[in-house]
């Protein structure tokens, strides 16, 4: 992992457990919503590689509510990039 990569990761850490102990101190299952876009799926990858995720489950959603035609395809990729 770089540098940049780490100090993002750490940045990420230290902000999810200052705005939400209940979230990073609990061994409860966790509900990530990711659309397929480029912040979404960031977030995914720095939950994946934190600390959070050896002591958490976490349940990923991505929703296609029909109403745009590529929702399809970026519910696709979110099962892609999760498996």
């Amino acid at each position: 992992m770089s540098a940049s990569a780490e100090d993002a990761l750490t940045l990420f850490e230290t902000a999810l457990s200052a705005t939400c102990p209940q979230l990073t101190s609990a061994s409860r299952p966790v509900m990530l919503a990711v659309s397929g876009g480029s912040d979404s799926v960031a977030l995914l990858r720095l939950w994946s590689q934190s600390a959070f995720a050896a002591k958490t489950q976490a349940h990923v959603v991505s929703i296609d509510h029909g109403l745009r035609p590529e929702g399809k395809a970026e519910c696709a990729f979110v099962t892609d990039i999760c498996e």
